[in-house]
């Protein structure tokens, strides 16, 4: 099965379709110089958002909602500074999804199959998968950037990583994954959540 979105092609054969070096960002602020427009960005994760929905569904995975959102160059920039931090942001390209479904390794194999570029571990050592409902994950990588986030917060991170054509540089999207109910908590609990910092 081939899953086609608007910058690269992906399969459940983890073959990667551009041959041109290509790399993580250093930084966020390589990031910066390589971010398209804000439209361009907002139509990428658009095409990610449905292509994610796509691949659960087939895999049997029963979507209740799904969203997405490009950060905006002003809250990556707030981010940056709030976490006293330049290591190359995890979610500027944001996908959500809203699932009753419970086996949460089972949705990280099937996204992290599909972006075979995608490490276990980042370079700064964050591991690409967290799951908030485990106590030590919530401790060990709820970051400063986030002070309003809830002791009661349990969503799925899951980071992947993808190339967009013509670029050099690997991009970095996130899903969260929640229930219905863990979505409410989130909303909330934090204060930016309308502005999706």
């Amino acid at each position: 099965m081939e899953i086609c979105y608007n910058f690269r092609a992906v399969n459940t054969e983890r073959e990667i379709l551009f041959d041109y070096p290509v790399r993580m960002p250093k930084d966020v602020y390589e990031q910066l110089e390589h971010l398209s427009d804000f439209g361009e960005r907002k139509m990428s994760c658009s095409a990610l958002e449905r292509g994610i929905v796509i691949l659960l569904t087939s895999y049997g995975v029963k979507i209740e909602e799904s969203s997405s959102r490009p950060k905006s160059v002003t809250h990556i920039k707030e981010k940056t500074r709030r976490r006293n931090s330049t290591t190359p942001l995890k979610d500027i390209n944001g996908v959500r999804i809203i699932t009753e479904e419970g086996n949460r390794e089972r949705l990280i194999d099937i996204i992290q199959s599909a972006y075979p570029a995608t490490p276990k571990f980042f370079a700064d050592g964050k591991p690409s998968a967290r799951d908030y409902r485990d106590p030590k994950v919530r401790e060990q990588n709820i970051e400063k950037s986030n002070p309003n986030m809830s002791p009661l917060y349990s969503a799925l991170h899951i980071n992947f990583v993808f190339q967009r054509e013509g670029s050099t540089l690997y991009d970095i999207g996130e899903v969260q994954i929640m229930t219905q109910g863990e979505f409410e908590i989130y909303k909330q609990t934090r204060k930016d959540y309308p502005h999706g910092v």
